[in-house]
Formats: structure tokens, C-alpha cells, sequence
């Protein structure tokens, strides 16, 4: 890290550049490039700018193998989490580091209702309404191993079904904080002929035209539920800056944008728990600090 510093001191003072002290292959080479872009000039091109520069490519040169030598450091912790059974339940990381912090997103569990069969618009309206309404089929085991869980809380989304599986994976252990941000996508069925169809073809192509924006009137659109999601991320990315371990019981397609706007933001996912009920996908990040040189 020394050999990092001193170069960002070097690169500064010689070519006016604010950079991190905390480097990669793409800053070395994008630094590269622009070190190349303005110093090679043969009209400028005297004895003394050759050799610093020839110096500078040197840097450039040992500071790029360091850091393409480096590991990621989440990988040991991905690691951990890939070793587990998925038949068992999931032990959750809990490393020495402080400034490690993990999110985890739980989906629900298995609404309490029939989700087959063949519906006429009315009976499919219905369906949805119960959806929205019901809680989860009891699981036998518990997907996730509470025992270690060194946290004293887990959000979950206002919907029945998410809190109702909230408090059956955590038995009145952690404190459940209930916030109707974190609700599933809204959605309303489409204007079709009342016949029976299957129900799928009810909810997947209402799904399908609200995410094309021709199914969103008087609830909220896909555009208005991604800057939702977007809000909620920065929301748990800073809880787990005070708390370490922040968990989420919410929805699919939530978690899933969720899980999208945190990578976007430098968290890694080191479990992905896929898309079905109970699943667990886990976030990974380091808390970043500034340095002021």
C-alpha cells in the first residue's frame, strides 16, 4: 500500500490528477493512457521529460502487476457461503473485520392459496386480491441458522405474506420492523375477455404490459417502483454501515432491483439464492473511507 501512495503522490504532483489511493488494472491503464496522451510530444520532447517519464512508466508498470496480483478479499467469504448445503440451513458469515458489512435478501415464503388452474377475469382479479392478502405455508425447517445471527433486527415489506414469513424465520428472536417501501411491484389485471384462462396467462401478461408501461394507470408505474427500489438500497446500505448485517424479508422482483442498484454501488453478491420462495441472496461490501492528502 505504500508503493500505491507514494506513486498517487507522484502522478499528482507531476500531472495534476486527483486519484484514489486505491487502484485496479482499469484506473492503472485508463492512467496509462492519458500519461501517454500528454507527454508524447515530439516537439516537447527533451532529455529530461524522457526520463521522467520513462521513470513514471516504470511505476506504471510495477503498480499495475501489484494490483492484478491482488485478490478480492470478498472471495474468501463467497467461498464460505458455496461450501454450505443448500439442503441445510444457511450459517451467516461472521468474520473478525468490522468494516465488512453484508445484506441479506430473503424472499417469502410459499403463499397459503391454490395458484393454478384455469380463471375467468373475475375469479384471477380475486386471486390477486388474496394473493396480497394471505400468509405463507408453514416450512419445516428453517432455512436460515438464527443461532449465530449476531443482529437484534429484520426489516420486512407490509405485505402479509412477507411478514408472516419474517416472523416464522425468526420466532420473535430479532425486533421485525415493518416498512411498506420494501412491498412487492404493484400490479392490476389486464381489460380481456371474461372467459377461464389459465392463470398465468392472467398475472404474467399483466406483469408483462406493466412493464411496458401500457398497464400502470392509478397504480404505481415500473419507472416509479425502480426509484423506489433505488431509495431502498441507499436505505440498507446505510443501516449497514452502523449495524454490519442488515436483513430484508420482501419480494421477488423487488429484492431482485434491490440486488441490482446495490452492485451498481460496489456491493458484491457472494450468495445467490436464486428466485424461489425462501431463497436467500446475500450482498458483500467493505466500508469505504476517504483520505484527504
Amino acid at each position: 500500500m505504500r508503493a500505491s501512495y507514494s506513486f498517487n503522490q507522484l502522478f499528482k504532483r507531476y500531472y495534476n490528477l486527483k486519484v484514489s489511493p486505491l487502484f485496479n488494472s482499469s484506473f492503472i491503464s485508463n492512467s496509462f493512457f492519458i500519461f501517454v496522451k500528454q507527454n508524447f510530444n515530439l516537439r516537447h520532447l527533451t532529455i529530461p521529460v524522457l526520463l521522467k517519464n520513462m521513470y513514471v512508466i516504470l511505476l506504471l508498470l510495477c503498480n499495475c502487476r501489484f494490483s492484478t496480483a491482488q485478490t478480492d478479499p470478498l472471495e474468501k467469504i463467497e467461498a464460505f457461503y458455496n461450501k454450505q448445503e443448500r439442503e441445510s440451513c444457511l450459517e451467516i458469515y461472521q468474520g473478525k473485520d468490522e468494516n465488512l458489512m453484508q445484506i441479506l435478501l430473503i424472499r417469502h415464503g410459499e403463499p397459503n392459496l391454490k395458484k393454478w388452474g384455469w380463471k375467468n377475469r373475475k375469479a384471477a382479479k380475486k386471486f390477486v386480491h388474496d394473493y396480497d392478502s394471505v400468509g405463507i405455508i408453514a416450512f419445516k425447517e428453517n432455512p436460515i441458522c438464527i443461532e449465530n445471527l449476531v443482529i437484534d433486527k429484520a426489516f420486512h415489506s407490509s405485505l402479509p405474506r412477507a411478514k408472516h414469513t419474517a416472523e416464522l424465520l425468526f420466532d420473535q428472536k430479532l425486533q421485525l420492523v415493518e416498512k411498506p417501501e420494501f412491498r412487492e411491484f404493484e400490479r392490476k389485471l389486464i381489460k380481456f375477455i371474461n372467459v377461464p384462462l389459465p392463470l398465468k396467462f392472467w398475472t404474467g401478461s399483466s406483469r408483462l404490459l406493466w412493464l411496458m408501461g401500457l398497464n400502470d394507470k392509478h397504480i404505481e408505474s415500473f419507472k416509479d417502483a425502480k426509484q423506489r427500489v433505488e431509495k431502498n438500497a441507499r436505505f440498507l446500505e446505510n443501516d449497514a454501515k452502523y449495524n454490519k448485517d442488515v436483513v430484508l424479508v420482501a419480494h421477488g422482483f423487488h429484492n431482485r432491483y434491490v440486488k441490482k442498484a446495490l452492485k451498481r454501488s460496489g456491493w458484491k453478491e457472494v450468495r445467490k439464492g436464486g428466485n424461489g420462495y425462501l431463497s436467500i441472496s446475500i450482498l458483500a461490501k467493505y466500508k469505504e473511507y476517504t483520505t484527504n492528502n
